[in-house]
């Protein structure tokens, strides 16, 4: 009996390991740049695993990772329906909303970008304030790097739209985050936004 009941538990826990571990098998694809793969993989993980609120950090995950592996493969339209996705289940996904605003540029979709944009800047005031602390989605030690990423698009994008009020804001969120963003890349944005 105690061999059954141990047997039993051991099989469940497994069962449970093999969902992440399907989904970082699929990660190992897209790191080594065979994108049709990992695509393929993420699909399988996506599809093949059960839709829990235990998971939604891992299922969304899977969706921004197939989304960039579909973008690498010029599947742009693909990609950013994985990306709505991934922020269906995580409102806050910093990853998702970015990606989806790179797509989005890409496209040249400017409107639609500028949106996504103002979200996953919104996710990283929110990460700064430690309000998203607890999210397997948030790495907190990339948080200068996606942070300078979000930024430069942004703020690009922004300048190209002509939006100087947008550039003041953005600039006035820089100085109340306690971020290390070098401003010298954007000089051009500075100067604009202090006429």
């Amino acid at each position: 009996m105690k061999i059954k009941m141990l047997l039993v538990f051991w099989g469940l826990t497994f069962m449970c390991g093999c969902e992440t571990d399907s989904l970082f098998r699929s990660y190992r694809f897209f790191q080594r740049q065979q994108y049709d793969k990992a695509e393929g993989h993420f699909t399988y993980y996506l599809t093949h695993t059960e839709d829990r609120d235990d998971n939604k950090e891992y299922r969304a995950a899977g969706y921004c990772w197939r989304g960039l592996s579909r973008s690498a493969l010029k599947k742009h339209e693909e990609a950013i329906s994985d990306y709505k996705e991934a922020l269906l289940r995580v409102p806050d996904c910093f990853y998702a909303s970015f990606n989806l605003g790179v797509e989005l540029l890409i496209l040249k979709r400017y409107g639609e970008s500028v949106d996504s944009f103002r979200i996953a800047w919104a996710g990283i005031q929110k990460a700064n304030r430690g309000e998203l602390d607890n999210s397997k989605l948030w790495n907190r030690n990339t948080l200068n790097l996606d942070s300078e990423f979000c930024f430069q698009y942004f703020g690009m994008l922004l300048l190209r739209m002509r939006d100087i009020d947008g550039i003041k804001v953005l600039l006035e969120d820089l100085k109340r985050l306690s971020l290390k963003i070098t401003l010298i890349k954007f000089c051009p944005m500075i100067s604009v936004a202090h006429l």
